[in-house]
């Protein structure tokens, strides 16, 4: 059994309607699909008021605003022990069918899965690997679905702080990598992905405390390399205790 799940703006909620369809469409069926939302936004003040979701969606509201990854951490504490497996995913993204068969039938046992990945030498770091396993990658990009255990995401200390509030990918790959599980890449998953909407708000390109994405990035795994040694700067040796 597996469950779904994605997080939203208000800026798209009358737009979620396609995307949530065709996630429930998915075969086999997740056993649930839920919509995670914030009581309150960082970046849209107010009161929420839940879109409308059709039936087999299931409205999860979370105490606090986490960015992106709000798609992930208040699910994977919600299933945690449960024995149920998670693809989060993004919200502005239609999937195919078949989507969500690919990244279950890409699965094996202790390891993660992503429609698309990149390397950490993106971002001048070191991998925790040595490249020489097929598929390995290091960043799962949630956009084409990342595949997980929750329990692996529902521990203490996963709350991304204000230097990674807004790179999710990059926060959430790292605390996969800090736990040693090893993640891969299927690409056939991400096949017949199309956008469901341009803008409404997306990060992708928004200066936030006067980084750009690409900075942000970097800034988030240089925070990651300090708390837990993992990616160190490439071009040094990794040290002792080094992920």
């Amino acid at each position: 059994m597996y469950a779904i799940s994605l997080c939203s703006i208000p800026p798209r909620f009358d737009a979620l309607a396609p995307v949530l369809t065709r996630l429930l469409a998915q075969e086999p069926a997740p056993a649930r699909v839920l919509l995670c939302l914030p009581k309150r936004y960082h970046r849209f003040p107010g009161p929420v008021l839940p879109p409308a979701l059709p039936e087999g969606v299931t409205l999860l509201r979370c105490a606090a605003d986490l960015g992106p990854a709000t798609k992930a951490l208040p699910a994977a504490r919600h299933l945690a022990g449960s024995g149920m497996r998670l693809i989060y995913c993004d919200d502005d993204w239609l999937v195919p069918p078949g989507w969500a068969a690919r990244l279950l039938d890409a699965g094996r046992p202790g390891a993660a899965v992503t429609g698309s990945g990149f390397s950490v030498t993106r971002l001048k770091r070191q991998p925790a690997h040595d490249g020489r396993d097929p598929g390995r990658t290091d960043i799962a990009q949630g956009f084409s679905g990342v595949l997980v255990d929750p329990d692996w995401l529902a521990g203490p200390g996963l709350d991304p702080p204000r230097e990674a509030w807004s790179v999710d990918d990059i926060w959430l790959s790292g605390h996969l990598a800090r736990q040693g599980i090893p993640l891969y890449q299927t690409p056939t998953a991400r096949d017949g992905m199309i956008p469901a909407f341009e803008g409404r708000g997306s990060l992708q390109d928004t200066v936030m405390d006067g980084r750009s994405r690409d900075a942000a990035n970097r800034a988030c795994a240089a925070l990651l390399h300090r708390r837990f040694g993992i990616w160190p700067p490439l071009g040094r040796a990794p040290a002792a205790g080094d992920g």
